[in-house]
C-alpha cells in the first residue's frame, strides 16, 4: 500500500487537529485519558486524570513522577511488564487492572486499556493512547458480595451441622426412650393376652390386635429413627449405608435400585459421609417424586483422586430450566451441601434418556486408599 507524504504544514496541521480531538475525548468522558509518545516516552494526560486522581496541572513534572511510579509497588512489574511485551509483539491492544496512587497517597483500582499506533512506513510502534477508569466502587462491591456469599456458605455449613446433630439425637431419643417403651409395652400386652385367651378369649382377641398394632407401631418408630440418621452409617460407614438406602428405596417404592459400591470408608471422613449420604438420599426421593423411572443404578467410588458418586435413572428426565431454576430447591440444597465440603454436584439429562446426579469430592488430606 502505498502512503501519502504530507507536507510540513499539512502534518502539523494534521498533528494539531489529531490532539485536539485527543483534548475534546478527554473532556467528554470521566476516564483518565492518556496519549504516551514512546519515541520521547512522554505522557500527555487528559483533564479526566485531574478529577479522578485529585492531582493539578503540572504537579507531576514538578515531582519528576511518570506512569511507572504512580502505579502501586507490589504490582508495578507486573504491569509494565505486559505493557511492553503488548507492544514488542506487535499488539495493537492492551489492557490490565492495578493500583494507581493518588495525590494523597492512597491507592485507586483502575481499569486501564490502551492502543498501541503504528508507523504506516516503518510499522513500528510509535504512540500509545488509552484510558485509565477508577473501578474501586465496583471492586469494594465485589469483594462484599463475595465476602457475604462466603459467610452465607459458612452460615449454611454451620444449620446442616446443627440440623444433622438434631437429627442424631432425635434419632437417639426416638429409638432408646420411646423404643424401648413401646418394647416394654408390648411383652406386658403379650402377658395379658396370655392370660385373658384362657380367662376371657374376646378380651384375649382384642389384646391380639392391640398387641399386632403396637408392634407396627415399633416398626415405624425404627423406621423413623433410621431415616433421620440411619445408626448404619455411624457404626459401618458409608458404603453399607448407602446399600441399606438402595433396598429400602427399593422396597418402599417398587423401583429397582442396583448399587455399585467401593469400600471407601478408609478415604473420607464422617463430613463427607454425612454429605454423600444425604445427597444420595434426596436424589432418591426426586426419583420416586418426579422421574417416573423403574429403575436407578448409584455408584461410588475414586476417579482421579476424588471420592465420586452417581445416581442414574431411566425415567422421563429432568431438563436444564429445572436443574438450573431457582425453584428446584431439593437440588439447590445438594450443590450447597457439596460446595460445603469443597465439591462439586451436577444434574443433566443422560444422552439415552433419565437423569443423572452426580458428586466428586476432593480426597481429604492424609486419607488412605480405598480398601
Amino acid at each position: 500500500m502505498r502512503s501519502e507524504k504530507l507536507e510540513p504544514g499539512a502534518a502539523e496541521l494534521a498533528l494539531r487537529q489529531s490532539e485536539e480531538r485527543l483534548r475534546l475525548v478527554s473532556l467528554a468522558t470521566n476516564d483518565a485519558v492518556w496519549d504516551w509518545d514512546l519515541v520521547t516516552d512522554n505522557v500527555w494526560w487528559g483533564q479526566g486524570f485531574e478529577t479522578v486522581f485529585w492531582y493539578e496541572p503540572g504537579v507531576l513534572d514538578a515531582r519528576h513522577e511518570t506512569w511507572n511510579d504512580l502505579i502501586h509497588p507490589d504490582e508495578r512489574h507486573r504491569v509494565i511488564s505486559s505493557v511492553r511485551a503488548a507492544i514488542e509483539d506487535g499488539n495493537t491492544f492492551w489492557s490490565g487492572e492495578y493500583r494507581f496512587r493518588r495525590r494523597d497517597g492512597s491507592y485507586a483500582d483502575v481499569y486501564d486499556r490502551g492502543y498501541v499506533i503504528h508507523d504506516p512506513v516503518t510499522r513500528k510502534p510509535v504512540r500509545m493512547v488509552g484510558s485509565m477508569m477508577d473501578v474501586t466502587h465496583r471492586k469494594r462491591a465485589e469483594e462484599q458480595i463475595q465476602a457475604s456469599r462466603a459467610a452465607l456458605r459458612l452460615l449454611a455449613v454451620r444449620h446442616q451441622d446443627v440440623r444433622e446433630e438434631e437429627r442424631t439425637r432425635i434419632a437417639r431419643e426416638i429409638h432408646d426412650s420411646l423404643g424401648q417403651a413401646l418394647t416394654a409395652l408390648k411383652l406386658q400386652l403379650a402377658s395379658a393376652e396370655a392370660v385373658a385367651t384362657t380367662t376371657a378369649p374376646s378380651l384375649g382377641a382384642r389384646l391380639r390386635e392391640t398387641t399386632q398394632m403396637v408392634d407396627d407401631l415399633v416398626k415405624s418408630v425404627r423406621r423413623i429413627a433410621s431415616e433421620l440418621r440411619p445408626p448404619i452409617l455411624d457404626h459401618l460407614g458409608l458404603p453399607a449405608a448407602l446399600e441399606w438406602l438402595a433396598q429400602d428405596f427399593s422396597r418402599r417404592t417398587g423401583i429397582t435400585c442396583t448399587a455399585r459400591l467401593q469400600p471407601i470408608n478408609l478415604v473420607i471422613g464422617d463430613e463427607h459421609a454425612t454429605a454423600l449420604f444425604r445427597i444420595t438420599q434426596e436424589a432418591l426421593t426426586n426419583v420416586s417424586r418426579h422421574a417416573q423411572a423403574t429403575s436407578v443404578e448409584l455408584e461410588l467410588g475414586v476417579e482421579g483422586g476424588c471420592v465420586a458418586i452417581q445416581i442414574n435413572d431411566n425415567g422421563r428426565g429432568i431438563t436444564e430450566k429445572v436443574a438450573s431454576g431457582p425453584d428446584s430447591l431439593g437440588i439447590l440444597g445438594m450443590r450447597e451441601r457439596a460446595a460445603a465440603v469443597g465439591g462439586v454436584l451436577e444434574v443433566v439429562p443422560r444422552a439415552a434418556g433419565g437423569t443423572r446426579v452426580a458428586a466428586w469430592f476432593p480426597r481429604p488430606a492424609g486419607a488412605g486408599a480405598a480398601t
